[in-house]
């Protein structure tokens, strides 16, 4: 898929597959394993996702296949990384990267499978989230902000280094792109075009955060109570506002401040500065983005609905 220049999009995958393709691979890599249905589950930036019948257990496994190559360098890493972080956020269950299939001529790059995490996205429709949720999610990202990495573990994490300046250039210049899309967003492009002042950065500690909690990341049981977070490809330390900015355009500022109602670690002063800040550059810039995807560009207008309902000016 190109992008509006022409230019392949950076998200674009650059090798095919489909379910046979990914069954003749997984059969390829692991002869062991009889293998039932295939079912894609979901395709990301980084993996196109399959559910895997595993019959000779009678479980389901998750293979995630790297879209470009430069994702199959990251399955190490994460490995570690998902060790750690499981005795973190037990018991709620994150992946554990058990098979590692080699390259092969079904499939170019190596790719990973693991137990398949029973759940439903958060945002999934006609989901119902439990009284627990917010109390469960808050509590959860108090021990893995509260965690201590060894320096080996904090250099394969690396310090997330952009903040509310570097989002705030962005969506400037993506500005022309989010004209039209209606009155709610358009009021939300005076205020940036008003080049809003922007916090200072955060100050404090560098904590391990997951840096990409989006609903559809975070899986929930039938009584809508929080059991797994999945995908933490982009798991870093830095400011841990980053866990909370699509919490916000999610569900909305009352939401992020009934899950900090259980969270156990003290904000710094600037925190709800740069948080109010960031949700708004951001649902613009995601916006945009799903424009450009081909994504739930409804979804995203009411992020941004939500953003400019906060309580900052």
């Amino acid at each position: 898929m190109a992008s509006p220049d022409g230019r392949q999009a950076p998200w674009a995958a650059d090798r095919d597959l489909g379910p046979q393709e990914a069954r003749a691979a997984i059969e390829w890599a692991f002869p062991e394993v009889e293998v039932g249905t295939v079912q894609l589950v979901g395709s990301g930036w980084e993996f196109d996702v399959y559910r895997v019948r595993v019959e000779c257990e009678g479980t389901d496994w998750a293979f995630r296949f790297p879209r470009r190559r430069e994702y199959s360098e990251q399955f190490d890493d994460e490995a570690e990384v998902l060790r750690v972080v499981a005795r973190t956020v037990a018991p709620i269950r994150v992946p554990s990267v058990e098979l590692r299939g080699a390259p092969g001529p079904h499939f170019p790059y190596s790719f990973a499978g693991h137990r398949f995490i029973e759940g439903i996205r958060a945002d999934a429709p006609g989901v119902a989230l439990g009284n627990g949720f917010a109390e469960t999610l808050g509590a959860t990202l108090a021990r893995l902000h509260a965690s201590t990495p060894d320096d080996a573990l904090r250099d394969v994490l690396g310090l997330e280094t952009e903040g509310p300046r570097e989002w705030l250039d962005e969506t400037l210049a993506e500005i022309e792109g989010l004209r039209g899309f209606g009155p709610e967003v358009d009021a939300a492009l005076g205020w940036l075009e008003a080049i809003p002042v922007v916090p200072a950065p955060h100050g404090g500690m560098a904590r391990v955060i997951h840096n990409d909690l989006c609903p559809d990341h975070l899986l929930v049981d039938g009584a809508g109570d929080l059991c797994g977070i999945i995908d933490w490809t982009d798991a870093a330390t830095g400011d841990p506002l980053m866990d909370f900015v699509v919490l916000y355009a999610w569900k909305g500022r009352s939401f992020v401040e009934k899950v900090l109602g259980w969270y156990e670690l003290r904000l710094d002063p600037g925190f709800w500065e740069r948080l109010d800040f960031s949700v708004r550059v951001r649902a613009l810039h995601w916006l945009r983005t799903a424009a450009q995807e081909g994504g739930d560009v409804s979804k995203h207008r009411r992020w941004v609905e939500n953003a400019f309902a906060g309580d900052t000016s």
